[in-house]
C-alpha cells in the first residue's frame, strides 16, 4: 500500500511543479495508484498455475487502472502501456519448465537504473503526456532526473536490505558486488547530484525557492537511512521508513508551497 501511496505521491508532485495539479489532471493519481498495487502484487506464474491470494489482489487492483486508462488520451495510454511492460520486466524471473528465468532485478547495476528510470517514467513522464507537456523540454528533463536521482538512491537501500539473500541467490547487486560502504557512497553522490540540479533548476527560475529548500530537506531522510542501513529485514526501517521516503518528500514539498 505504501508503495502506491509513494508513487502517487511522487506523481502529483510532478503536478505540482509544472502547475497543473487542478481537476483535469488529478484522473491519472487514481490509475498510478491502481496500478501499481497491481504491479507489486503480479503472481508468479509457475506449472500453468497463479498463486491465489496474489491473484485476486493483481486482478482487483488492474481492473479499475483499466478502466481509468480508457478514458487517457493515446499518447498517455502509449507511455502506461510502456511503463507497464517496463515493470513485467523487471518483476521477473517467470518459470519456464520449473526453472527461473532471470530477470533484469538480477543483472548488476541495471537493475537500479532500469527501476529508477521506470519510477521516473511512471511518476514524470506520465503526469506531464496528461497536461500536455513533452519530456524534451528544459523543465520536464529536469524533473525526470531529479526524480531518476532520488528513487536510484532508494534502490541501493533495498539492494543492501537483500544483500545476504542476493549473496545467496547469486544475484550480483550493489552491495554484493562492490560492498555495503561502496554501495552506501554511491547513494550519497546520487543525492548530492540531486541537490545540486535542484540548485541548477532553481537557478533558472524553474522552480522556486521554497521547493528548492524542501527538495534539499528531503535528501536528509535518505542519507540518514543509507547511513544506518544494514543487511537485514527490518520491517520498519525498509517496509515502512524507506517506502515512505516519496511520500516525506511530498509532504514537505506541499507544505514549503503552501507556506511560502
Amino acid at each position: 500500500m505504501l508503495i502506491a501511496l509513494a508513487a502517487t505521491a511522487a506523481s502529483y508532485q510532478t503536478l505540482l511543479f509544472v502547475q497543473k495539479d487542478h481537476e483535469s489532471s488529478l484522473i491519472i493519481l487514481p490509475l498510478i495508484f491502481f496500478a501499481t498495487l497491481a504491479v507489486y502484487n503480479t503472481p508468479k506464474f509457475e506449472r500453468f498455475q497463479f498463486a491465489r491470494t496474489k491473484s485476486i489482489l493483481f486482478f482487483a487492483n488492474l481492473i479499475p487502472a483499466f478502466i481509468i486508462f480508457l478514458f487517457l488520451d493515446h499518447q498517455v495510454q502509449q507511455l502506461v502501456l510502456i511503463s507497464f511492460v517496463g515493470a513485467m520486466l523487471y518483476i521477473m524471473p517467470f518459470y519456464y519448465r520449473n526453472k527461473p528465468l532471470k530477470g533484469l532485478r538480477n543483472i548488476f547495476l541495471l537493475k537500479n537504473i532500469f527501476l529508477a528510470f521506470f519510477w521516473a517514467m511512471v511518476t514524470v513522464a506520465v503526469p506531464l503526456a496528461v497536461v500536455n507537456m513533452e519530456l524534451a523540454n528544459a523543465i520536464p528533463l529536469s524533473l525526470f532526473l531529479r526524480r531518476f536521482l532520488f528513487v536510484f538512491s532508494i534502490t541501493i537501500l533495498f539492494d543492501i536490505r537483500d544483500m545476504i539473500c542476493d549473496k545467496e541467490r547469486n544475484h550480483n547487486t550493489l552491495p554484493v558486488a562492490l560492498g555495503l560502504n561502496l554501495s552506501k557512497y554511491i547513494g550519497y553522490a546520487a543525492l548530492i547530484c540531486f541537490a545540486l540540479l535542484t540548485a541548477f533548476t532553481e537557478y533558472y527560475s524553474w522552480i522556486g525557492k521554497s521547493q528548492v529548500y524542501a527538495l534539499w530537506i528531503s535528501v536528509i531522510p535518505v542519507a540518514i537511512m543509507l547511513y544506518y542501513a544494514k543487511p537485514e529485514a527490518n520491517y520498519l526501517f525498509y517496509n515502512v521508513g524507506a517506502d515512505s521516503l516519496l511520500i516525506i518528500q511530498t509532504v514537505i514539498l506541499v507544505l514549503f508551497t503552501v507556506l511560502k
